[in-house]
């Protein structure tokens, strides 16, 4: 934004929000995404825990 946001009205507290939320929604997203790594870890550790065959679980051979 810088000085283009002074030209619409935008105070320094207003600019000072803005850059402390994309700080927050930085912060959010990265913790989103180790998120899903984790997610997605789980599920292929639980696939080599119990993996298909042909179609079925083993456990219920």
């Amino acid at each position: 934004m810088g000085e283009k946001g002074f030209l619409h009205g935008m105070t320094p507290a207003h600019l000072k929000e803005i850059k402390r939320l994309e700080k927050e929604n930085e912060l959010l997203k990265k913790l989103l995404a180790e998120k899903e790594i984790e997610s997605h870890l789980k599920d292929d550790l639980l696939k080599k825990k119990y993996p298909r065959v042909h179609g079925t679980l083993a456990r219920d051979l």
